[in-house]
């Protein structure tokens, strides 16, 4: 009887933290906003994916960053980031706090140029006759 007290008790004690932190997560929109930049960062010095970890927790600290892949085994970060609400220096910045070696790879490139360089197809060369 006495445990049935105490495990009642302890789901009273819980019950508001759950339903504090389900409102929290509602709050969220999942939604990315409609002007998508991508920024590429060469990261170099990552050894494992606790690395690739650390750099991924630095960017995401940014507001406005959308998503960040972090790969160590190729050196990259590939941040996607609301350009209305950060900067791929402010970016970089951020990244550079986590002691790696930082550096731009490529020019920003919104969502639909980086979707249409995807979807391009190689062109066939013609000789000279």
């Amino acid at each position: 009887m006495k445990r049935t007290g105490v495990m009642f008790t302890l789901l009273l004690l819980l019950l508001p933290m759950l339903v504090l932190a389900q409102a929290r997560d509602s709050g969220k929109s999942d939604q990315k906003p409609e002007k998508v930049k991508t920024a590429v960062f060469s990261v170099k010095g990552m050894s494992c994916a606790a690395c690739s970890g650390f750099v991924t927790g630095a960017c995401e600290k940014v507001e406005g960053v959308v998503e960040c892949k972090v790969n160590f085994k190729e050196g990259r970060a590939e941040v996607q980031y609301d350009p209305s609400k950060t900067s791929r220096e402010e970016i970089e910045k951020a990244l550079k706090t986590t002691g790696f070696a930082i550096a731009a790879v490529q020019p920003d490139k919104t969502a639909a140029e980086s979707t249409d360089e995807g979807n391009k197809k190689p062109s066939k060369k013609t000789g000279d006759q």
